[in-house]
C-alpha cells in the first residue's frame, strides 16, 4: 500500500493526471494492498499467524458450541479481514459481545472495558493501555501520541508539524501522512493513534498551534478527514482531538465561553468532517471547561462530563458512534453518564463503585454503561479488531452471541490477546525510504514562499561558483529543526541532514557556500585541558566510578517510595547499607511492580533505597552471587564526556554502537546496563559567562556543575526520547538540552558530577546510552555573531535561518514577553523571533546592505509570528520589508533539511499556501487589538469564576464570534503582513474560463470549473482556492466577508501547460447554523441540526489566495 503510493507519486506529471483524487486515494486501503503485502515478513511468523487464523476460523469444529480457544495474538490476517467487515457486521458483532456478557452475568467486564489501566503502559513509550475483552476475542489496545508521527521509544517516521501539512492544501498528502502514521503505529504493536488534531487556531500565540492545520475549519476538516482515513486504512483507530473549544492557554484552569453559532460553525465543523468523511473511530475531549450560553451550565462544564457537547452535539447532531475518551487525567468528576466512554489512563472517577453508587442514587442506569461499551467496541471494529469475535458468533435464545475462551479474563492483562510487534521484520530500508519520501514531499509541498524580491531565490550555479559565494547563517543551517514540543516522533536519525549538508550533497563540497553558527545552541565538547581529577591536583580528566547515587523520586527507574518493601534499608543519606539480595534472589525486590511493568531484566543494575531521599544503583559483578561493585570503586579516567554511538561503514547513523568491523568512528556509547558516576573539576581559562549543554539519549543522565543542574531533557521511557523542548538533535541523535549559563572565575575550580544509567531492559537495548557535555566558552557568542556579520558583508547572498520555539513560554514565548496586563498598555498576543535573533538579523541586514548583497530568511516556526518589534524593526512589515526573500519551512520533520535544500536550489518550486494569517504587529490579532479584548479573551484581570468543580477558573470569552483568522482581518479592516492562502512560486499562474453550474442531482450546490495555466518559465504546482462571499442572513446571524469553501492542488505543470479544475461547493458550505430556530431539523439518518441554506445572491470567488481572487461570478441561491 505504502509502496503503491510512492510509485504513483514518482510518475511524470502528465502521466499522473488526477490519479490520486480522493476516491482513488481511499481505495488504496489495507484491505486491498497492505504494507505487509508489499514488504516481506518473517516466513515462520507468517506461518504462525496463518495457523492462528485457521484456529480461530475453524474453532466451531474444534471446540464446543459456546467455547473456543482464541489465539495468543491478533494476527495480521485477522486484522485485514476485520477491516473488510461491513458496518452491519461490526454492529452485529458488537451486539453479540454485549449479549454474551449480559447473558453470562459478566457485569465486571463492562466496567473494565470503559477504562484504561496501567498494566502495560510503560512497555514502549505509550501513554495508554486497555486489556480489551480477551474472553470474547477482543484484543488489547495500546494508545500512542501524535499528531506529528508516533511517539515511541522506537525510531518512527518524523513528520513535519501539522501546520506544514495544512500548508499543502492537499487531501492526497494528508491521506499519505495518516497512512504512514498508521503503519508506524501498527508495526510497533499499537492500534490507537492519539491524533489527528482537529483543533482550529484562534490566534497563533497558543502553544499547540504547531499541531493544527490552521485557522479555517473547512480546510482543517477536509485534510483531517483524509489523515484519519489514512491512519485507519492501516488497522489503527484514529483518535481525533481535542473536542471542543480548545485553543486558549490554560487547559484545566480556563472556562471558554462560546456562542452557539460560533461553537457549531468553528469548533464542531472540523470534527464533524473527520467523523462523517473520514469515519474517525474515536474522539478525545479537552482539559478545559466550556460554556455555550443557553445549553450548558452557567460558568461552563468540563468537556469530559459535558453532556451537551458529548451527547446532544457529538451523538445526536453529528451522529458519532465511536469512543469518547478523556484527555489523560482530564476527568474532573464521574463522567460515565455524561458521554465519556473511555477513562484514561485509568478509571479515575469512573470506577465500578462510583458508577454503581450513582445508579443506586437514581443518577443513571446500567443501560448507559452498556451503550458506552458498545461505542468502544464500535471503535475497535472500525479499526479492524473484532474479527475473532465476528468469526466465532453463534445463536442462542433468539440472539447472537460470541464464544467464550474460559482461560482468558479482561481483568487479567496477562491473558490478553496481544498485538503483534513486527518492527524488526517490517521496518526495513525499503519501508523507511518510502516513508521518508512521503515526509519529504509534505515538507516541500508545505513550504511557503512568502516573498521573493529581485529573484533572490532559487539559488543558481552562478551564485556559488567563480567569484560569487553564499553564506548560511544560523543553527537552522547546520542542524535540522525537525520539530518542537511533545507528542511527536523524533524521526529516523539516519535521514536527518541539515540544510547545509543536504546542499553539499547536491552541489558538491567545493561550492562557495559557507556556514556560520550565529547563535550557538550546541557548543563543543568541554576539552580535557580544563578538566582535573581533583580539586587541587594536576591530572586531567574525569574519574569514573561504578554505580550511581541519585535522588529517590520514584518514577521510571525504580519503585516509588510508597511502594517500598518494609525490608528495604533506611539509613542516613551519607551511609550505604551492605548489599542484601532481594526476595527473588536477583538483587531486586520482586514486589516492585513498576520494574516488572518496564520489562527490566535486572541483570546489571541493583537499586536500593539508602534513605527517604536517596537511592543507590549498583553495578552487578556476578548475577548468581549478587556481588556488586562498591560505589567508590574507580572504573577509569576519561578525558572528556563524549560517549556516542559509532558511524557505520555504509554511513548509516543509528542508536547502537557500530561493531569494530563496521565502524568508521568507533562506537563507545554505554550499553549492557552499566551505571557510572563521573567526577571532575573544571578550571576555565578566563573569567566570564560560560554556557553548558548536556546531550544524551538512551538512559537516565544527570549533571551538576558547582551544584547547579544541567539537563538534557531526555527521558520518557528509559531516556530514549528527546526532551519536549528540544528543537534539534546532535548528529548521533542525542537530545540537546537547554543551555545553562554560569559566571565563572579563572583560577578557581568547579566540581562537575555526571551520572548515567543504561537501564537493562529489552526495549532500551535499541538505544545505547550516549552522553556528551559541551560548552560555549566566554567570548564565543560575541565572536560568533561578529563572524556572521562579517560573512554578510563578504558574500553575495546571505541565507539567515531564524526560528521560533512554541514550547518555551507557553503564553508569550519566542522573545515576545508576556507582560502583566495593565490599563495603559495593550498586550501583544502573538509569537515573534527572540530578541537575540532580531538583533543579529538587524546587524546582518545592515552589513549586507553595505555591499549590495541579498538577504534571504528561512523560517522554522510552528505558527504565524509578528514581523515587527519595538526596537529593531518597528514599521511596516517589519524585518520582511528589509530582506529580499522569505521562505517559511515550519518545523519540517526528518527530511526537512533535504527539503529546504531542494527548495533553495530550485530542485522543487515552492507551492505551499498559508493556512494561517501572518500579522505585522503582536497586537494585530483578534484578542490583542485592545486591552479589553485581551482581558476578555484570556480571562486575565477578570474575577475568577467557579463551576462547581474548579474554584479558580479564568473566564475566556470568544467575543469575536465566527470572525476569527482571516475573517477578523476582513471585518475589522486590519491589513495583515501575509494573508491566509498566500504563497508564491518560482513560476507564475493565470486563472481563466470560469464556469459555475448547479450541481446535478443536488438540491443545493455548485460545480465551479476553471483553468489554471503555468505562464512562467519553471515547472510548478498551484493551489487553487474557492471562496464564498458574504451571505444575506437574518439579523442576529453572523456571516463572514469571504470564507473558504473549496480548494485543489494542480499537478506539476510544465511552462505553458494548463489544467482544468472543477471544485464542488456543497450545501453545507452554503449554510449557516441558525440560532434563531427554536426546533431542530430532523434528518433521515436520525441526526438533527439547525443548518439553514443562505438564500439570495452569493458571490463565488476563485484565485490563488484570500487577497488575490481574480475570477468571480454571482449566483442566486434559491
Amino acid at each position: 500500500m505504502l509502496k503503491s503510493i510512492i510509485s504513483i507519486r514518482r510518475e511524470k506529471p502528465r502521466e499522473r493526471r488526477r490519479k490520486m483524487k480522493l476516491k482513488n486515494v481511499v481505495a488504496l486501503g489495507i484491505a486491498s494492498s497492505m504494507v505487509w503485502g508489499t514488504i516481506p515478513v518473517n516466513a515462520e511468523e507468517t506461518a504462525a499467524h496463518e495457523a492462528n487464523l485457521t484456529e480461530a476460523s475453524s474453532a466451531e469444529a474444534e471446540n464446543s458450541d459456546t467455547t473456543v480457544s482464541y489465539p495468543d495474538s491478533y494476527s495480521k490476517e485477522a486484522l485485514e479481514k476485520g477491516l473488510a467487515m461491513t458496518e452491519e457486521e461490526i454492529e452485529m458483532t458488537v451486539d453479540a459481545i454485549v449479549n454474551t456478557l449480559l447473558a453470562d452475568g459478566d457485569t465486571d467486564c463492562f466496567y473494565t472495558m470503559i477504562a484504561g489501566n496501567n498494566d502495560k503502559t510503560a512497555i514502549q513509550g505509550n501513554p495508554g493501555y486497555a486489556t480489551g475483552c480477551p474472553e470474547l476475542g477482543v484484543p488489547e489496545s495500546f494508545y500512542h501520541d501524535g499528531p506529528a508521527g508516533v511517539t515511541s521509544i522506537y525510531e518512527t517516521t518524523g513528520f513535519p508539524v501539522n501546520m506544514s501539512l495544512g500548508s499543502t492544501f492537499s487531501e492526497e498528502l494528508a491521506y499519505a501522512y495518516g497512512q504512514v502514521e498508521g503503519a508506524d503505529n501498527r508495526i510497533i504493536g499499537s492500534n490507537f493513534q492519539l491524533g489527528t488534531q482537529m483543533d482550529v487556531v484562534r490566534t497563533g500565540h497558543w502553544n499547540r498551534t504547531k499541531d493544527t492545520m490552521g485557522e479555517d475549519p473547512f480546510l482543517t476538516g477536509m485534510l483531517g478527514a483524509q489523515q484519519v482515513a489514512g491512519v485507519q486504512s492501516e488497522g489503527v483507530a484514529a483518535m481525533i482531538k481535542h473536542y471542543a473549544g480548545y485553543g486558549t492557554n490554560g487547559d484545566t484552569g480556563v472556562n471558554v465561553s462560546i456562542d452557539e453559532q460560533t461553537f457549531h460553525e468553528f469548533y464542531v465543523t472540523s470534527f464533524e468532517y473527520a467523523i462523517k468523511k473520514g469515519n474517525a473511530a474515536s474522539v478525545m475531549t479537552t482539559y478545559n471547561s466550556i460554556e455555550v450560553p443557553g445549553f450548558t451550565e452557567e460558568n461552563g462544564e468540563f468537556t469530559d462530563s459535558n453532556d451537551y457537547i458529548n451527547l446532544d452535539v457529538l451523538r445526536d447532531i453529528v451522529g458519532f458512534k465511536g469512543m469518547i475518551c478523556c484527555d489523560w487525567g482530564g476527568q474532573k468528576e464521574m463522567s460515565a453518564f455524561q458521554g465519556n466512554t473511555m477513562a484514561m489512563p485509568s478509571a479515575g472517577n469512573n470506577t465500578k463503585e462510583n458508577i454503581e453508587a450513582a445508579i443506586a442514587a437514581g443518577e443513571g442506569t446500567f443501560d448507559t454503561i452498556v451503550q458506552n461499551v458498545k461505542d468502544n467496541l464500535y471503535a475497535y471494529g472500525t479499526a479492524g479488531y473484532l474479527y475473532y469475535s465476528f468469526s466465532n458468533m453463534y445463536e442462542a435464545d433468539g440472539e447472537m452471541r460470541v464464544k467464550r475462551d474460559v482461560n482468558r479474563d479482561c481483568a487479567d492483562a496477562s491473558t490478553a490477546i496481544t498485538l503483534i510487534n513486527s518492527y524488526e521484520e517490517e521496518y526495513t530500508d525499503e519501508y523507511m525510504d518510502a516513508a521518508n519520501d512521503v515526509v519529504k514531499e509534505i515538507a516541500e509541498s508545505g513550504a511557503v514562499l512568502l516573498q521573493n524580491n529581485n529573484n533572490a531565490l532559487p539559488l543558481t550555479n552562478e551564485d556559488y561558483t567563480g567569484e560569487n559565494s553564499v553564506a548560511m547563517i544560523g543553527m537552522g543551517a547546520s542542524y535540522a529543526f525537525t520539530g518542537t514540543g511533545a507528542e511527536r516522533s523524533y524521526g529516523v536519525v539516519n535521514y536527518i541532514d541539515s540544510p547545509y549538508e543536504a546542499i553539499q550533497k547536491i552541489v558538491g563540497e567545493d561550492a562557495n557556500i559557507s556556514v556560520y553558527a550565529g547563535l550557538d545552541l550546541v557548543g563543543t565538547t568541554v576539552p580535557e585541558e580544563y578538566i582535573y581529577t581533583s580539586e587541587d591536583g594536576e591530572e586531567h580528566g574525569f574519574v569514573r566510578t561504578y554505580g550511581v547515587v541519585a535522588e529517590n523520586s520514584g518514577g521510571m527507574f525504580g519503585p516509588p517510595g510508597a511502594a517500598q518493601e518494609e525490608t528495604e534499608a533506611e539509613t542516613e543519606s551519607n551511609e550505604l547499607p551492605e548489599f542484601v539480595p532481594g526476595p527473588d534472589g536477583t538483587g531486586v525486590f520482586a514486589s516492585s511492580d513498576i520494574w516488572a511493568a518496564n520489562g527490566l531484566t535486572n541483570e546489571s543494575v541493583y537499586v536500593q533505597d539508602i534513605s527517604n531521599t536517596k537511592k543507590a544503583y549498583f553495578m552487578v559483578k556476578d548475577q548468581e552471587s549478587g556481588e556488586v561493585y562498591d560505589l567508590d570503586e574507580v572504573a577509569g579516567i576519561d578525558p572528556v564526556i563524549d560517549f556516542t554511538a559509532g558511524i557505520h561503514t555504509d554511513g548509516r547513523r543509528d542508536f547502537e554502537n557500530a561493531s569494530e568491523e563496521n565502524a568508521v568512528l568507533p562506537g563507545n556509547a554505554i550499553s549492557n546496563g552499566e551505571a557510572y558516576t563521573w567526577t571532575g573539576w573544571l578550571e576555565v581559562p578566563e573569567s566570564g559567562d560560560y554556557s553548558f549543554i548536556l546531550q544524551s539519549i538512551g538512559g537516565s543522565v544527570n549533571c551538576k556543575i558547582d551544584g547547579q543542574s544541567v539537563s538534557s531533557g531526555a527521558g520518557n521511557r528509559q531516556g530514549t526520547q528527546w526532551g519536549w523542548n528540544n528543537l534539534i538533535s546532535s548528529r548521533e541523535g542525542m537530545g540537546i538540552g537547554n543551555a545553562v549559563t554560569m559566571s565563572l572565575e579563572a583560577g578557581k575550580r568547579y566540581k562537575i558530577e555526571i551520572t548515567g544509567i543504561d537501564m537493562p531492559t529489552d526495549l532500551a537495548d535499541i538505544k545505547d546510552m550516549q552522553i556528551r557535555l559541551s560548552w560555549i566558552p566566554a567570548g564565543q557568542p560575541e565572536s560568533d555573531c561578529e563572524a556572521a556579520v562579517q560573512a554578510a558583508k563578504e558574500n553575495d547572498k546571505v541565507i539567515f535561518f531564524a526560528y521560533d520555539n512554541t514550547t518555551g513560554n507557553s503564553e508569550g514565548g519566542g522573545g515576545m514577553p508576556w507582560e502583566e496586563p495593565s490599563d495603559e498598555e495593550v498586550i501583544p498576543a502573538s509569537r515573534a523571533l527572540a530578541e537575540d535573533q532580531l538583533k543579529l538579523l538587524r546587524d546582518v541586514i545592515d552589513a549586507a546592505e553595505e555591499n549590495g548583497n541579498q538577504v534571504i530568511v528561512v523560517l522554522n516556526t510552528a505558527s504565524n509570528i509578528a514581523l515587527c518589534d519595538d526596537t529593531y524593526f518597528p514599521e511596516g512589515n517589519g524585518w520582511a520589508d528589509e530582506v529580499d526573500a522569505v521562505l517559511e519551512m515550519w518545523f519540517a520533520g526528518q527530511a526537512g533539511g533535504t527539503a529546504t535544500a531542494d527548495l533553495l536550489l530550485g530542485e522543487v518550486s515552492p507551492s505551499g499556501k498559508l493556512p494561517i494569517t501572518f500579522h505585522k504587529k503582536g497586537t494585530d490579532t483578534s484578542i490583542s487589538y485592545s486591552q479589553e479584548a485581551f482581558n476578555t479573551a484570556t480571562g486575565e484581570n477578570l474575577e475568577r469564576i467557579s463551576n462547581g468543580l474548579s474554584e479558580n477558573l479564568k473566564d475566556a470569552t470568544v467575543a469575536e464570534g465566527i470572525y476569527m483568522g482571516y475573517r477578523w482581518y476582513d471585518k475589522n479592516d486590519v491589513e495583515p503582513a501575509f494573508d491566509f492562502g498566500h504563497g508564491l512560486s518560482y513560476t507564475t499562474f493565470e486563472y481563466s474560463d470560469l464556469k459555475v453550474e448547479k450541481t446535478p442531482d443536488a438540491e443545493y450546490g455548485y460545480d465551479v470549473t476553471f483553468t489554471v495555466t503555468n505562464t512562467g518559465n519553471t515547472a510548478g504546482a498551484e493551489v487553487a482556492q474557492v471562496y464564498l462571499g458574504e451571505a444575506d442572513v437574518p439579523e442576529g446571524i453572523m456571516s463572514a466577508e469571504i470564507q473558504l469553501c473549496g480548494f485543489d492542488r494542480t499537478d506539476v505543470l510544465m511552462p505553458g501547460e494548463s489544467q482544468t479544475i472543477t471544485i464542488q461547493i456543497s450545501e453545507r458550505s452554503l449554510s449557516y447554523w441558525n440560532v434563531l430556530q427554536t426546533e431542530y431539523n430532523e434528518n433521515e439518518d436520525g441526526t438533527k441540526d439547525k443548518w439553514t441554506v443562505a438564500t439570495g445572491e452569493r458571490v463565488i470567488y476563485v484565485g490563488t489566495a484570500s487577497d488575490n481572487l481574480p475570477l468571480s461570478e454571482t449566483v442566486a441561491v434559491k
